[in-house]
């Protein structure tokens, strides 16, 4: 599976940024495109009905909850490990967006 990084970027716009009329920072274009080969990488590994994928030092989670979003089988769960708690509640708030 190849990911763009448009598809990836609307994504992160969706789960992360939310506001109408708005656009992705030069750092989130930048993230996007760190992303996407990644999210092609998992998909590869995801083959089972269900599994974990563990984000570690996870900071908003935006691989593990973009996985969820676009590669995971429903099976799967992400589990998020993050010890700053600002970056723990954006997580959660993304989490709160996808679709499963």
């Amino acid at each position: 599976m190849k990911f763009s990084v448009d598809d990836v970027g609307a994504a992160l716009h969706r789960l992360f940024i939310g506001a109408a009329g708005t656009t992705l920072r030069k750092e989130d274009k930048q993230k996007a495109q760190e992303l996407a080969p990644l999210l092609d990488e998992v998909a590869r590994l995801a083959t089972k009905k269900t599994g974990v994928l563990i984000d570690a030092c996870a900071g908003k989670s935006a691989l593990g909850l973009l996985a969820a979003a676009l590669v995971l089988p429903p099976g799967w769960r992400v589990v998020v490990v993050e010890r700053d708690v600002k970056r723990v509640e954006h997580a959660r708030r993304a989490a709160a967006l996808i679709d499963r």
